[in-house]
């Protein structure tokens, strides 16, 4: 009787042990099945949240990129016009006062868009450059120009080496009229040189100086008698600027 008691006791003792590695099996497994069904609710969440957001971008959120978009497109014309508006008004003004200078100065054929659009030109040209003329800018102190007169070939010429240009020197030819100063220096063999041309008004005015020298001229004393010369720039066929340097001023 004894020993069947412990061999029952065994019995009970292993069947014990196995339910219980069977319960723990059981729960492992289930613990598995649950991880495992609980990650593929959160995937399809997540999924389900990026497509949703990448519908809102493509309906909601696209409409108002683009609506800003074409409202900072908007303001931006919007300033660009203002801008160019105040930039015309801005010109209307300084051509309206400059017109005004130009007829106090005496300027002639004004009404002319031609003759009014060179002297236009010429005046601002004068007043950026700070070159003096009498009736335009009396205040100016002109250049500040750097002669070296120079003998080549028997010939005199006038180097200024603030410009870099060269002058002929001596007797110059005076023409009467701009056609035969236009003939006469593209014919004209000179110190060594074949290229010779009419300046244009900017450096023809670049020798005016503020004060007339000892004979009445405002122009350097090396450039001997130069009452005035002619220059390269027209405003039609028929008129092209001249540089007084007698009067201290330039017209046409």
């Amino acid at each position: 009787m004894a020993d069947e008691s412990l061999d029952d006791k065994l019995k009970e003792a292993e069947i014990a042990k196995l339910k219980q590695e069977t319960a723990l099996i059981r729960k492992q497994v289930n613990a598995k099945w649950y991880t495992g069904k609980s990650l593929a609710k959160f995937s399809a969440f997540v999924l389900t949240a990026v497509a949703l957001y990448s519908v809102l971008d493509t309906v909601l959120f696209k409409d108002i990129r683009e609506h800003d978009s074409r409202l900072i497109k908007l303001q931006a014309e919007v300033a660009r016009g203002a801008l160019d508006s105040l930039n015309r008004a801005k010109e209307r003004i300084t051509t309206t006062i400059d017109s005004l200078v130009l007829n106090g100065a005496g300027f002639t054929g004004l009404d002319n868009p031609a003759v009014f659009d060179s002297a236009l030109k010429q005046y601002r040209m004068i007043k950026k450059q700070g070159y003096f003329d009498s009736r335009l800018n009396k205040t100016a102190k002109g250049r500040k120009n750097d002669f070296d007169v120079r003998d080549n070939d028997g010939d005199s010429v006038i180097y200024d080496t603030a410009t870099k240009l060269t002058w002929q020197g001596g007797n110059q030819f005076s023409a009467r009229t701009w056609e035969d100063a236009k003939a006469y220096v593209d014919t004209l063999i000179y110190a060594g040189f074949e290229d010779w041309r009419l300046p244009s008004l900017e450096e023809a005015m670049s020798l005016m100086e503020p004060s007339a020298n000892e004979k009445g001229l405002y122009i350097d004393v090396r450039f001997n008698d130069t009452p005035w010369i002619w220059t390269a720039d027209q405003y039609d066929a028929s008129y092209a600027w001249v540089v007084y340097f007698n009067i201290g001023y330039c017209s046409y």
